[in-house]
Parts: C-alpha cells; structure tokens; sequence
C-alpha cells in the first residue's frame, strides 16, 4: 500500500500565540535555517546534523528543530520509529500549539508504514491500523503479565537460580544484582525521563537516545514506552 506524505508549511500552519515567541526564535536560529538552506538543496544528511545539533545545544526548546528531523526519517530515511520519536518530543514541548494535531496525524502514518514494513503484517494494513496496533499493545501487556507469573512461580526457594538465568539487563531479575558487561551500564527510569533526557544525562548529549532504544528493543516497544522503575542497558 503506498502512502502519500505531506511536508508542513509551517508559515500557513503557525502556532498558538503563547507558543509563537518560541517558535520565532527556533526558526530564526542561524543552525535552524542553515538546515532548512540544506533541505532546499536536496542535502537531507547535513540538515539532519543541522537539527541535531540543535536538539543537543538546547534539549529544552527545539521542538522545530524535532519536526523538522521527524519529517526527515519518514518521508527521506524511511525510519518511522525514529520520526515518532521526534514528533512526540515535539508535542511534549509544544502540546497546545496550532500544528499540534497535524502532528498527531503524522505520528498516526508514522505508525502505519511501521507496520508496513513488518512483513508478516503487510497483508493486514488494509483494515484499521489503530486496531492492529491495540491488538499488538495487547499482546505486549499479555506477554509482560505471563512473564511476571513465570517469575513468581520460581520464587519460592529458587531465586537466586532464576536470577542467574535471566540476561543481564533484564528488569525481572528480582534480587537487582546482574553481570555486568565491560562494556554496559545500567540505568533506571524516573519521572519525566525521555530517552533524549537520558542519553543527556549518560552520555552529555542527547542525540545517542537511538543507541539506547536499540540496545533495550526487546523490552522497550517504542521510543516513548518507558515506566518509571524500568532498567535500561546503556551502552558505552
């Protein structure tokens, strides 16, 4: 199924007049229109580092610079986790503004072509994807309670072995105590903590939060599917 993608035009579009100070000054940032020079030119590669460099020289108010990395992974990257990623940053950053719900609509066709690329699903985009995904996030939290049953049936008398067992990094080891590999940490999730946030916090900036996800895909669904109390493995 091919879908059509739509680039904003942010100057039709604006935004709510408490967010408009902000946005002037995001979009009059000279790293800002060095990245949308370079996206004028075809060279999506360089406006990427343009935005990203925004998003790592002020994590707190880059929400355009995030758009516009967001527009990059879906429509030229073809990476639609990284482009939901982005475009939630920017609405955690700007919720109320006037192109918010334009955004929830790209998030929304961000998740569709996921699911395309998924190919035992392909055959099932037809129907509602919203339904697919509830189905999938069903699973997930079936497939999570079944685990929690698993570890406290071994419990009793057994949890040191059960411990051992597990792969290190996995947050159902009770006893907190895991192998750690020479070459990853361990962190754990608090309130308001982002994977951009985090990979600021581990790593002083925060365009590694990729690295992050990667490396924790098997207990970590998407980008911004983190709970408090959750251990990730960081990796060096």
């Amino acid at each position: 199924m091919m879908y059509v993608f739509f680039l904003f035009i942010l100057p039709l579009v604006g935004c709510s007049s408490g967010d408009e100070p902000q946005q002037r000054a995001q979009i009059s940032d000279p790293i800002f229109r060095k990245g949308r020079i370079q996206l004028q030119r075809g060279n999506d590669e360089a406006a990427l580092r343009c935005f990203e460099k925004i998003i790592q020289l002020n994590p707190k108010q880059c929400a355009e610079a995030h758009l516009e990395s967001g527009e990059i992974f879906l429509n030229h990257r073809k990476d639609p986790i990284s482009a939901i990623y982005h475009y939630r940053e920017y609405l955690a950053q700007m919720p109320n503004s006037r192109q918010s719900p334009l955004v929830r609509q790209r998030i929304n066709t961000a998740e569709k072509a996921y699911l395309s690329q998924i190919p035992p699903l392909r055959h099932m985009i037809g129907g509602d994807p919203s339904d697919l995904l509830h189905s999938l996030k069903l699973l997930q939290d079936e497939n999570s309670r079944l685990r929690r049953q698993l570890v406290a049936l071994q419990t009793g008398g057994n949890r040191a072995a059960h411990d051992e067992k597990l792969p290190p990094g996995d947050p159902l080891s009770g006893s907190g105590v895991r192998k750690e590999s020479p070459k990853t940490r361990h962190y754990t999730v608090v309130r308001g903590d982002t994977l951009s946030s985090i990979s600021q916090k581990v790593y002083g900036t925060p365009t590694r939060w990729k690295d992050i996800f990667t490396a924790n895909r098997q207990s970590l669904p998407s980008p911004s599917q983190l709970t408090i109390g959750q251990v990730l493995d960081v990796p060096e």
